[in-house]
């Protein structure tokens, strides 16, 4: 009641009934009190008290202040949703939820202008790391997205990580080993360990080639290759000093001293042995002389394979230049020194006719410059006179391998004796099972052999 005016009070002992001259309340004696208006049939029964509402229409919209739900405002008076918002302006003035806007961004049934929080709806996004609430496995953790998959362990989901190499299972700098175990991480050169044997700035655990850095050795001729004047050349080494002309300097030289072989006999090993000498007795150990040509050389005894101070003398001895002495297979060792004449790459220890430098297996005389076997009889393809012969060649050429055939010599048999129609061909090779005397070739149901009109 806006403005409480003048009352009346029944104490009649019975009921009275008038016309209420104005808006009012009547206050039971017994029941629920209740309100009425201007005009309308009151019943006061004995007891009751009712009184008047001096009539206030703040707004002056027409409505009392009493029946107004919005006293101050001439544009609204009625909340049927009592959400605040009046009947005019509220876009369903039956939806408490549903104010003067149909706009809901965090898509949680609540219009924007009532909703307290427009990000804890399925389309809000609580922890602004920009996965909805609906799709987000956490939507209280920024560093969660829509999956659980973190491939390099940094605690943020792959969706929302900008760099998936960071963390400790990543790998910064691409070098193979993840962040946590690489001693630099941004360093490709550095993996798991500092140790470098060949000096080139690359970890050994990483390094493709141990041997082509300072320090290593690529010739293997026991110069590295900072001191080494050509690292590819295992003949030359740190000097260009070769004073017995063999190609070899002498740093990397077992036999710097050695200039000529002699060839002859020796009254022990024959006439076609060659024996290395040298110009010099330096680092000789037993050793005897001789004059071959006018030149005074030095023979080691062990060398020799024998001890007399000469040679027999029934042998013209002449001298041959290191570069001529034989190495029949190729491995830069001179054949009188050579311990195994058969493993150079000129060599054919298998007798297969393919030499070391080419066969893939040269202990292996089935085994050629090819591992290809197509027939599978343990020949390669290169040595096999027959190509067909084996487990999975087809002698017959039947379309049926060896293994399988039951004739391998005989085309029309293949993995199979049934012959259904009886012309001599088995069923798995032949391309009308129909034609025989016993097949049907019309389909009258009468074999061929007995067919009138075949």
């Amino acid at each position: 009641m806006d403005n409480p005016g003048r009352a009346l009070f029944n104490n009649s002992g019975v009921s009275i009934s008038f016309t209420a001259e104005k808006d009012g309340y009547i206050i039971r004696f017994v029941g629920t009190n209740l309100s009425f208006t201007e005009g309308s049939t009151v019943t006061l029964e004995d007891g009751d008290t009712v009184i008047y509402d001096d009539a206030v229409d703040t707004d002056g919209d027409g409505v009392n202040d009493s029946q107004d739900a919005f006293p101050n405002d001439p544009n609204e008076t009625v909340d049927a949703d009592g959400d605040g918002i009046g009947a005019n302006a509220d876009q369903d003035d039956t939806n408490p939820n549903v104010g003067a806007t149909n706009s809901d961004v965090d898509g949680d049934g609540t219009s924007d202008d009532l909703d307290s929080n427009d990000n804890d709806g399925p389309l809000g996004d609580l922890d602004n790391d920009g996965v909805n609430n609906q799709d987000d496995l956490d939507d209280s953790n920024a560093n969660i997205g829509n999956t659980t998959s973190d491939v390099d362990g940094d605690g943020i989901s792959d969706d929302l990580d900008t760099n998936d190499n960071d963390g400790p299972l990543g790998d910064l700098d691409n070098d193979g080993f993840n962040n946590t175990n690489d001693l630099d991480s941004t360093d490709p050169n550095i993996g798991a360990t500092t140790s470098d044997v060949d000096g080139d700035g690359i970890t050994d655990d990483i390094d493709d080639n141990n041997d082509n850095g300072p320090l290593g050795d690529l010739d293997n001729d026991g110069v590295l290759n900072k001191d080494d004047l050509n690292d590819n050349d295992p003949n030359i080494g740190a000097t260009n000093s070769d004073v017995d002309g063999d190609g070899i300097t002498d740093d990397v030289d077992p036999y710097d001293n050695r200039a000529y072989y002699i060839h002859g006999d020796d009254g022990v090993n024959g006439i076609g042995y060659y024996y290395p000498v040298y110009i010099s007795a330096n680092g000789l150990g037993s050793y005897h002389t001789h004059t071959i040509q006018g030149l005074t050389v030095y023979m080691e005894n062990s060398e020799a394979n024998h001890a007399q101070s000469s040679l027999p003398s029934n042998h013209n001895y002449l001298l041959f230049p290191n570069s001529t002495v034989p190495d029949v297979d190729g491995d830069e060792i001179l054949d009188d020194v050579d311990p195994d004449l058969t493993d150079g790459p000129l060599a054919d220890p298998d007798n297969d006719g393919v030499l070391n430098q080419d066969d893939q297996d040269n202990n292996n005389p089935n085994i050629g410059n090819t591992t290809s076997d197509v027939d599978g009889d343990g020949i390669s393809d290169d040595l096999d006179t027959n190509d067909n012969d084996g487990p999975l060649g087809d002698l017959d050429n039947d379309g049926v391998n060896n293994t399988n055939d039951l004739d391998s010599t005989d085309p029309n048999v293949g993995a199979t004796l049934t012959d259904t129609d009886g012309d001599g061909t088995t069923d798995d090779i032949d391309s009308d099972n129909t034609d025989g005397p016993f097949g049907d070739a019309d389909g009258d149901g009468v074999i061929n052999a007995n067919d009138v009109s075949i």
